[in-house]
């Protein structure tokens, strides 16, 4: 965070000199920009935002200390047999353990342990406050806590993924586009990554200090309906790692043991390990039906759809057609082993249909794009009895020919995530077992960047004419 702080510093240094007028108009007119977006949650959002908790804790120090106070009180006016409350309020009772400190009175040693008690309730309230407002103004300024969690007994995996000296050997994390482009904000973007063990918490029993890991993204409570019956993927309380916790730009990540895959053998290279989790989406959707001689369409070649290929042929799949609109990742799904690559923007599936010659129609149909256009063609191009995997996210709603959906009674399965675990385990026995599909997957990564070149990443990923992108963090 600070390198990219000290990028924007650097480009509005280059911009406007040291005219500070010049300075604030450049600053005014990239409020949008991304520079500016950084520079006004350094300068603006988060000092607003750390008053705003020294200004409640202080205030929620002096409240509840008057409650105590007011126990206090209470207390005392119970001790002293019915006495009035100004007798017998905190300030007076301090006045009077002073001048009979060496009375022994039962009355008055039952004020002095109310004046006791009293000190020790306002010093356990104002440090649980304070601490609390610290952690978040530590959080707020990107410090990381989670190394310390981590050694408390919680049984949790820290994995590192960050820029400092402390992770000893390969360090890569899967980049992927996101709203928040350069990872300012709440919650640490990036779901996807391959690291080394670098700690465990006291309640650890399966995972080691420097084994070569990878993360379900999914961490669920296991005490839902779903989760108690076996189907985590269902859980209704998901809290997903980069989306609502901090993901795999953070320097270190925790996520709980029964969430980390250890990778074993050699053949799971880091740029392999780093695209676990949406190879994982590929598998789950891909292996949704039954595909041994069937014919197969996806739509959508970003790289899920691209990984769906081999292991559509690894399934037993006859002929794989995948629909896109980019040349460049059409040509990569040949080179995948795609029998057609439909360029849908000038050709229509029904023709790649009849190129292939199927009478019939596709019998499983794999949506990754999320584009209504592509399910519409999908439904329309479909066997009788057809199945169809939606793992693509729509933006707006879709209309859907469902008179079509019923009378050719076609089954609709929505797939998120992968199935925990039995996709882990899918995935790991395919690559393991087969050399060409290994081959093809690795394929899906065209660019492998250095961290301090993440820019380039980004607009590499902005382009939508590549594969995965990894960003090597052993070179800082």
């Amino acid at each position: 965070m600070l390198e990219h702080l000290n990028l924007a510093f650097q480009e509005v240094i280059d911009a406007c000199g040291d005219d500070r007028n010049l300075i604030c108009e450049w600053v005014f007119e990239q409020t949008n920009s991304e520079t500016g977006a950084l520079l006004t949650t350094w300068f603006v959002d988060r000092p607003l935002r750390i008053l705003f908790v020294l200004v409640l804790a202080w205030f929620v120090v002096r409240v509840l200390r008057r409650i105590v106070r007011r126990f206090v009180t209470e207390v005392g006016e119970r001790s002293a047999g019915g006495r009035s409350g100004d007798d017998v309020a905190v300030g007076s009772l301090r006045r009077r353990v002073n001048l009979m400190s060496s009375n022994n009175d039962p009355t008055d040693r039952s004020f002095q342990r109310a004046i006791t008690l009293g000190k020790l309730l306002e010093s356990l309230v104002s440090i649980l406050v304070w601490t609390t407002a610290i952690f978040v103004i530590l959080g707020e300024v990107g410090i990381s806590l989670a190394p310390l969690i981590a050694s408390a007994g919680i049984a949790s995996i820290a994995i590192g993924f960050g820029a400092q000296s402390i992770v000893r050997d390969f360090l890569a994390g899967i980049f992927v586009v996101i709203e928040d482009q350069y990872g300012v904000g709440d919650i640490i973007d990036v779901s996807c990554a391959t690291g080394e063990v670098v700690e465990v918490g006291d309640l650890v029993e399966h995972v080691e200090v420097g084994q070569r890991v990878s993360g379900e993204g999914h961490v669920v409570c296991g005490m839902c309906r779903n989760c108690r019956a076996g189907r985590r993927q269902m859980c209704i309380n998901t809290v997903s790692v980069g989306v609502q916790r901090d993901g795999a730009f953070a320097e270190y990540v925790v996520i709980p043991e029964a969430n980390v895959w250890v990778h074993k053998g050699e053949h799971v290279t880091p740029e392999l390990g780093a695209i676990f989790d949406p190879l994982g989406n590929a598998v789950h959707t891909a292996l949704s039906f039954p595909l041994v001689g069937e014919d197969v369409l996806i739509t959508g070649a970003g790289p899920i759809g691209l990984m769906a290929i081999p292991i559509a042929r690894h399934a037993g799949a006859r002929y794989i057609a995948i629909t896109d609109v980019s040349a460049e990742r059409l040509e990569l799904a040949r080179s995948m082993g795609a029998d057609a690559a439909i360029d849908v923007s000038a050709t229509r599936i029904r023709e790649a249909q009849r190129e292939l010659g199927l009478a019939e129609g596709f019998d499983v149909g794999l949506e990754m794009s999320g584009r209504a256009s592509a399910l519409q063609e999908m439904v329309t191009n479909m066997n009788h009895g057809g199945k169809i995997a939606l793992l693509g996210l729509p933006a707006e709603e879709i209309a859907i020919d469902w008179q079509s959906v019923v009378t050719h009674m076609l089954t609709i399965k929505g797939i998120y995530g992968r199935e925990m675990f039995e996709t882990w385990y899918a995935m790991a026995a395919m690559l393991q077992t087969n050399a060409t599909l290994r081959e093809r997957v690795e394929s899906v990564v065209t660019d492998v960047i250095a961290a301090p070149e993440w820019k380039r990443g980004f607009d590499a990923a902005r382009a939508g004419a590549t594969g995965k992108i990894v960003l090597d963090w052993r070179n800082l």
